[in-house]
């Protein structure tokens, strides 16, 4: 389970996972997708969000495949 310990910055167990942040070219996120080392990965519009969470839930949900139209998972 995820917990967010300080605004915007989220915990998996006791391990940083996520953090986002802004900078001028936009906002971004900062996610251990391979539970060792951060991945960078843009989330400004709506296609980079998109990405940003299918990624994530194929991460902490490994065997589960995603339907990407609805954002449910298939049985």
């Amino acid at each position: 389970m995820l917990v967010e310990r300080t605004p915007g910055a989220f915990y998996l167990k006791s391990k940083a996972f996520l953090h986002f942040h802004e900078d001028p070219s936009g906002i971004y996120a900062d996610v251990k997708l391979d539970s060792t080392k951060f991945t960078r990965m843009r989330v400004t519009s709506a296609h980079e969000q998109a990405n940003f969470v299918k990624s994530v839930r194929r991460c902490l949900c490994p065997g589960k495949a995603t339907n990407a139209s609805s954002g449910r998972h298939a049985a």
